[in-house]
């Protein structure tokens, strides 16, 4: 995942303007979720049960061998990093630990840990940390390394332990491998009489077009909005279109999203004429984020989207989604390769009981745990390689998910990272809101870059 900030929070007027019905906050007590902060569009509100629970939501009591007084752990995650209600039961009946969860949009859990974080300020026991957050974080000391802890078991088995690394301190272990895919609607795309999954973009326009005339109005669910989860597409569709170079810099860190026939202009304009000039994507897309994109395709009335093989899970899960049993994938169209997105779980040095929250952490990403979270829908993708080998035997995920694993673009994470988002996201969304033509856009972006690293120590 990537970063936002408030300079593009989506005003009402903005949402009443696009057709899109915002809500702001949400909570969901009755699936136990704790506190919910994000946009979700206005067709369905699912309240799933594998969320994180409060721990007042699980009844299950301490083992007669605990004896000190009670030990509650809280924990800040996004929608998608998913429990049942009984396997966290299972956690606190052997630990004697209960969990409280806060579950906020993706973007917002940087903004919390940033402001609690820079006032000296608890924010959680256990803490998301995306791969890309890592440079600014660590730099600054908010998370314990947690070298000390880690097993030569672990770290054999989740080489992605390493992005989480920064100068020679692991700050987060990963528990969601995350790469975009083509998630595909089976209901609409039957419905629009289609057979083969399209291998290229182009295809996957024509195959759009087809849907729309059958009745399908908006086939396609790509973000658009200010929001964390345009630069998830926008990197995705920059290296399926242009390969291993489908970076926004080269080596050196010089931009070349402005080149002629670059990844990020090709994808940029790709999108804008989709919805545009096609109008293949719902407006209220501008008002969506990653939370509400995901529940967008999950009421069924799209047929394609970008998603991973946590969002599949999800999409499959009949108490979250109404097409589940009937979402496949296809990998990325034309050159397959896409981007790489990991998510960890880290202890703030402000953590009231670190001890508690590295046994937190050391479960939940446990082969056992992290399988089941996977298989029995709303869990991550596994980080663990020996999860993903028994995943595969089992047939309990579709081989293009395996298959994507094979053509994943890295991309650059210098420690401006967070300010280059900042103008990314400025760039993608004045393009598809029509203030900016995509190379103007891109334009834009490459000269932000340079001004960026002209600020550098």
């Amino acid at each position: 995942m990537l970063l936002s900030n408030d300079k593009h929070k989506i005003t009402r007027r903005e949402a009443l303007k696009y057709g899109g019905a915002v809500a702001g906050v949400a909570v969901l007590a009755a699936a136990g979720y704790g506190i919910y902060e994000a946009t979700t569009p206005a067709p369905t509100t699912p309240t799933s049960p594998t969320a994180i629970t409060s721990a007042s939501s699980v009844t299950s009591p301490p083992t007669s061998s605990v004896t000190s007084p009670p030990r509650t752990l809280s924990v800040l995650a996004p929608p998608w990093f998913s429990m049942d209600p009984a396997v966290i039961g299972e956690f606190q009946k052997e630990t004697g630990i209960s969990v409280e969860g806060t579950v906020l949009a993706w973007d917002k859990i940087h903004e919390k840990i940033v402001t609690a974080a820079t006032a000296q300020q608890a924010f959680a026991d256990v803490s998301e940390v995306d791969s890309t957050w890592v440079g600014e974080f660590a730099q600054a000391g908010w998370f314990d390394p947690l070298d000390n802890r880690i097993s030569q078991e672990m770290s054999q088995d989740m080489p992605s332990i390493a992005l989480y690394q920064d100068s020679g301190k692991t700050i987060a272990i990963p528990w969601n491998l995350d790469c975009r895919l083509l998630e595909i609607n089976g209901l609409n795309f039957s419905k629009a009489g289609l057979a083969n999954k399209p291998e290229t973009w182009d295809d996957v326009r024509n195959q759009c077009l087809t849907a729309k005339s059958k009745g399908i109005n908006y086939p396609l669910a790509i973000a658009l909005s200010a929001t964390a989860e345009i630069g998830n597409v926008w990197y995705a569709m920059s290296f399926s279109m242009a390969g291993k170079n489908g970076d926004f810099f080269d080596a050196q860190l010089n931009p070349v999203c402005n080149k002629p026939d670059s990844g990020p202009l090709r994808a940029l304009e790709w999108i804008v004429n989709a919805f545009r000039s096609d109008k293949l994507i719902d407006p209220a897309c501008l008002t969506y984020d990653s939370a509400g994109m995901d529940q967008l395709f999950q009421t069924g009335t799209s047929m394609f989207a970008l998603g991973g093989p946590s969002s599949y899970s999800l999409d499959n899960n009949p108490k979250t989604s109404k097409i589940a049993g009937h979402v496949d994938v296809a990998i990325m169209p034309d050159t397959h390769y896409s981007s790489f997105f990991t998510e960890g779980i880290g202890i703030p040095v402000f953590s009231q009981d670190k001890d508690a929250a590295w046994e937190f952490i050391n479960w939940y990403v446990s082969p056992s745990i992290a399988h089941d979270l996977f298989t029995k829908g709303g869990g991550g993708a596994p980080a663990r390689m020996s999860v993903w080998q028994k995943i595969a035997s089992e047939g309990a995920a579709p081989p293009e998910i395996a298959d994507q694993m094979k053509y994943v673009g890295i991309f650059q994470r210098p420690r401006w990272f967070t300010d280059f988002v900042t103008s990314m996201i400025d760039a993608y969304y004045s393009a598809t809101t029509g203030e900016r033509t995509p190379q103007q856009a891109v334009d834009y972006l490459a000269a932000q870059i340079n001004k960026i690293k002209a600020k550098q120590p």
